[in-house]
């Protein structure tokens, strides 16, 4: 056994106790966003844990984004106590180098479903406001910010405005105005069954990611339920139907093109997800780009726009950076390689996807007739070892030299085969964008995916209902023992 430090009733490994800083933890130093130049370099990452090491602050601080954009799951806290929430966020806020990295870097957000509250949640959270106050402390909004956004999500835009052109990322809320997810009607069942069986809370996961699955495969979703609520959509097409950027990055916690059916993602709302694409497609389809986390690995997706012969003119790329402090390898182990590999449909390449912790930038080389976006993920790990895994076929070893981190540029432009990811996007300027018929994704699973999905789900099912059976019938015999001692002393007592 370890010893354990202790940070305001949270426990860390005493290993990282030493990266806790003592200082008022509320109100750091913070170096604020510049918006008017034209930025080279921003910086996204999502899935941190307050608890964990926290390897990757250097690495990207290293680089000099011009502003670090943070894509929700700040924190893990998954709590109805907004005394909890406030101290998880107050742990990260006393983290050393987090510290540090936000007096170098200017850093801005939007929070996902375990820093907002619990899993999986949406507008049915009820305590949505308060924890969206706890939200501001943390990244110290003032007031005219907090009156902005009183009674809505916590959805902004910031346009970087230079004499080499301009940026505009969109930070989108998935969570305060979700409509309810299918799982959702579980959730007062799971929390009772909680109270009464401890460990069934160590299911909730498991239990959500079958009900992802079936409602994804079967589209029990479709013609009812909303992402982003009507208010939002308003204000985002407000945001795209503007002539005001060269280049334009939607922020999404969860992923937006991906067909992998037990993360949560837009595919369980179809119907939002053509809107989405559709409004993207009549506003500036060749100068957006999607970014999205949540799922714990690294990936870049994309769907092909033709032009009005039917040819595929370019695609429209989505890049998904996941997993700061846990990834899929590091938690499912085996299990992550079958996962990842389910339903790769809108990947760039079946190899497209990076299992580890990492986060990711977008470079902007500007030229003087177009701008010239290169996607970077920047993929870091433990740096005792120098060992990355860039495909599941083997490992490659990096000198110290490198500073355990290694640059993959994506491929936006082509397809390509194998594992290395490379080449880039080219973006017109405004008023250069060519004619585009349509943007369609395939949200086809396949025989062999379907399969997959009903194979797991019938087979999740199956353990969750015999385990649910033992433990009535294990809470039954212990009732009945009891009824039968009581029954035992009573006798004896009328003797």
């Amino acid at each position: 056994m370890h010893d354990r430090g202790f940070v305001k009733n949270r426990s860390i490994p005493a290993d990282f106790a030493r990266e806790i800083s003592t200082e008022q933890a509320w109100h750091p130093p913070r170096r604020q966003l510049d918006t008017e130049h034209t930025p080279h370099r921003l910086a996204f990452g999502s899935c941190n844990q307050q608890k964990k090491p926290q390897l990757l602050w250097d690495d990207i601080a290293r680089l000099q984004p011009s502003a670090f954009f943070w894509m929700g799951d700040m924190i893990y806290s998954d709590t109805r106590n907004m005394k909890v929430l406030r101290r998880d966020y107050e742990n990260q806020l006393r983290r050393r180098r987090f510290r540090e990295f936000l007096s170098e870097v200017p850093v801005k957000g939007v929070w996902d479903d375990h820093d907002f509250g619990e899993n999986d949640a949406g507008s049915n959270y009820p305590y949505r406001e308060e924890s969206k106050q706890v939200y501001f402390d943390f990244f110290d909004e003032d007031e005219a910010t907090r009156q902005e956004m009183k009674g809505r999500g916590l959805y902004r835009s910031y346009t970087f405005e230079g004499h080499e052109g301009s940026v505009k990322v969109i930070m989108l809320d998935t969570r305060y105005h979700r409509d309810y997810l299918f799982v959702d009607n579980l959730l007062p069942a799971i929390a009772w069954l909680n109270g009464k069986i401890p460990f069934v809370g160590a299911l909730t996961r498991v239990i959500a990611s079958l009900f992802r699955a079936f409602v994804s495969t079967f589209s029990m979703q479709y013609d009812f339920g909303s992402i982003l609520g009507e208010k939002q959509w308003a204000w985002l097409e407000n945001e795209m139907k503007g002539d005001d950027a060269d280049v334009y990055i939607i922020v999404s916690s969860v992923q937006v093109l991906t067909e992998m059916p037990v993360v949560e993602g837009w595919h369980h709302f179809p119907q939002e997800r053509e809107r989405l694409l559709k409004l993207i497609q009549a506003t500036h389809p060749q100068q957006t780009v999607m970014v999205s986390g949540d799922v714990h690995y690294g990936e870049m997706l994309r769907v092909p726009c033709n032009n009005e012969k039917g040819e595929v003119e370019f695609y429209l790329p989505e890049l998904t950076t996941s997993g700061m402090t846990h990834s899929c390898e590091s938690q499912m182990r085996y299990l992550c390689k079958w996962n990842i590999g389910l339903a790769h449909t809108n990947r760039v390449n079946i190899d497209s996807v990076y299992p580890l912790f990492n986060f990711g930038t977008i470079d902007l080389q500007w030229g003087e007739k177009e701008g010239k976006i290169v996607l970077h993920v920047f993929l870091s790990t433990f740096c005792s070892n120098h060992i990355l895994y860039l495909d599941w076929k083997q490992k490659r070893h990096f000198p110290p030299s490198l500073g355990c981190i290694v640059g993959v540029t994506l491929n936006l432009k082509g397809v390509g085969g194998g594992t290395q990811l490379s080449q880039s996007v080219t973006v017109p300027r405004r008023g250069q964008e060519s004619t585009i018929a349509q943007c369609k994704f395939e949200p086809d699973l396949g025989v062999k995916g379907s399969f997959y999905v009903v194979f797991f789900c019938c087979g999740v099912g199956v353990v969750l209902l015999l385990l649910l059976v033992v433990l009535l019938l294990r809470s039954l015999v212990r009732r009945g023992l009891r009824w039968w001692r009581a029954r035992r002393e009573r006798q004896k007592k009328n003797e």
